[in-house]
C-alpha cells in the first residue's frame, strides 16, 4: 500500500492548498480607485500690523485671492471657512492649523514706523486619479 496517497493525506493537501489560495487572494486585493498620483501646495500668509507700540495688532489672512470688501461678501467667505480678520496671530494660526495649514516661515518688516509680522503657511493638496 502506498502511504503517500491515503485519503487523509489528500484531505490535508487540499486543505493546505485552499488556505494558501485564500491567503494570496486576500493579499492581492487592493482598491483600484482613489490612487494619489500627484500633489502641490497652496500658500497663505498671516499678516499682523502694529501701527504703534501701544496699539493693538491688526491681523488678517491673505489666501491669495481678491479681497471682498462688502459685508455680504465677507460673510460668504466666512461661511466657506475663509475668515480674513482675527484678534491675534495665535488665534489665526490655531484656526488655520485645524484646517490643515502648516507653518513654513516668518519674517518682520518695518515701513514708516509700522511693524508688519508675516507668517507663511502651506497646505498640501493631493490630486487623486480615478481608475
Amino acid at each position: 500500500m502506498n502511504t503517500l496517497h491515503t485519503p487523509k493525506m489528500n484531505y490535508r493537501a487540499t486543505l493546505l492548498l485552499l488556505i494558501l489560495k485564500c491567503t494570496f487572494t486576500s493579499l492581492n486585493a487592493q482598491p483600484t480607485t482613489g490612487v494619489p498620483t500627484n500633489f502641490h501646495y497652496n500658500y497663505c500668509e498671516i499678516i499682523g500690523e502694529r501701527r504703534s507700540p501701544i496699539a493693538p495688532i491688526d491681523v488678517m489672512v491673505d489666501y491669495g485671492e481678491p479681497v471682498k470688501r462688502s459685508k455680504a461678501a465677507r460673510a460668504q467667505q466666512e461661511q466657506q471657512g475663509k475668515r480674513n480678520h482675527f484678534d491675534s496671530m495665535a488665534e489665526a494660526m490655531n484656526r488655520l492649523d485645524k484646517e490643515g495649514w502648516e507653518f513654513v516661515q516668518a519674517y518682520v518688516e518695518s515701513i514708516e514706523g509700522r511693524s508688519y509680522l508675516h507668517w507663511i503657511l502651506r497646505k498640501k493638496i493631493v490630486e487623486v486619479e480615478e481608475r
